[in-house]
């Protein structure tokens, strides 16, 4: 009996912990989303402001796993 109520707290414990994540999450992207659609001029779609060169030797520099 002792197991069960044990697994029934973890998982009320466990689905709370998401609920704040999941929340705190979404209030971090909002805020992320407005303030970068401030700073972004609306410009070509097929430029990009990273250097494509820098770009390349980020992603070869990166180990495979």
């Amino acid at each position: 009996m002792e197991k069960v109520l044990i697994k029934i707290f973890r998982k009320e414990v466990v689905n709370e912990m998401k609920k704040k994540l999941i929340n705190s999450a979404s209030k971090v992207v909002r805020k992320h989303k407005a303030k970068k659609a401030k700073g972004l001029a609306q410009s070509d779609g097929s430029f990009s402001r990273f250097s494509a060169t820098y770009f390349s030797k980020v992603v070869s520099s990166l180990s495979p796993h």
